[in-house]
């Protein structure tokens, strides 16, 4: 993607695609380009920075519970704690933390 840099050498974007960025928040992104016009970086404003982040870290959340829940482990965790928990063998955190 090429964009003509304004002078300075920094040109604004075009508006995102939505059909290409389906999660993508709406940003006001500028572009640094070389001499020749090709993109070498990136500026966004701060607050879009941080909301593309935690998009980020919503979907990694989500990556590393899908990973576990399909671990033959943590099946078998869960599997007690519900045994655990029909056996009526449980205990309020408050208690546990009041033993301590």
């Amino acid at each position: 993607m090429k964009n003509p840099p304004f002078e300075g050498g920094i040109s604004i974007s075009e508006p995102i695609n939505k059909e290409n960025y389906l999660m993508a928040p709406p940003v006001n992104e500028q572009y640094i380009v070389d001499e020749k016009g090709n993109i070498t970086a990136v500026i966004l404003p701060i607050k879009d920075y941080k909301k593309i982040l935690s998009i980020l870290e919503q979907v990694e959340n989500h990556k590393e519970t899908m990973i576990l829940s399909q671990s033959a482990e943590f099946k078998k965790l869960v599997k007690k704690g519900l045994e655990d928990v029909m056996a009526n063998r449980i205990k309020l955190w408050k208690e546990i933390w009041d033993e301590l």
